[in-house]
């Protein structure tokens, strides 16, 4: 690699970790790798308020089995809460993130495919992308990505229907490029 790529590359680098930080200091909850192939949005505090986890660690594992068995390369995912937390009365409470820090995270992360995993997270991003909503399985385009409603997706697990419905709609992602 040529000096000047080398510190364009850099150069990319130190703009994206500044935009993530910048993220982040909003309120914004991002986890994964970043930039992704994949964003899975998520509403993490319906079960617990642990901002270190964002997806059920089952859900989670489920996923990236589903990816790898799509042909994605491993851990091709990033993750991003549809709430942040707030500290009111000392006391932390969900706040739904407002649609601009959506759409701006999505585009600092600039994944080809967003899969919401709730219905919180499925109407946050409709708003984002200034859509009324996005049905259940059904496969969109906004803004050149990809976007895949998967609500319910943790709860599926415990049923073997439900579990192919969720099979079903995430074969409608396949890699855009078959890993090298």
């Amino acid at each position: 690699m040529a000096t000047s790529d080398k510190k364009r590359a850099q150069a990319y680098v130190e703009q994206l970790q500044q935009e993530l930080d910048d993220l982040r200091d909003t309120g914004v909850l991002l986890d994964g790798n970043i930039p992704s192939e994949v964003l899975f949005i998520a509403n993490f505090a319906k079960d617990s308020f642990d901002e270190t986890q964002l997806i059920d660690p089952h859900a989670l594992d489920a996923l990236e089995k589903s990816l790898s068995a799509l042909g994605y390369l491993d851990k091709a995912y990033s993750i991003l809460s549809s709430v942040s937390l707030t500290e009111i009365h000392s006391e932390k409470k969900a706040v739904l993130l407002p649609r601009e820090l959506i759409r701006l995270s999505v585009e600092v992360i600039d994944p080809i495919s967003i899969v919401s995993l709730d219905t919180e997270s499925s109407k946050v991003l409709a708003q984002a992308f200034e859509m009324e909503s996005f049905n259940f399985g059904q496969l969109y385009e906004c803004l050149g990505r990809r976007v895949l409603n998967l609500s319910g997706f943790a709860k599926s697990l415990d049923d073997s229907y439900e579990k192919q419905r969720m099979w079903h709609a995430l074969k409608l992602l396949p890699p855009e490029q078959a890993p090298l």
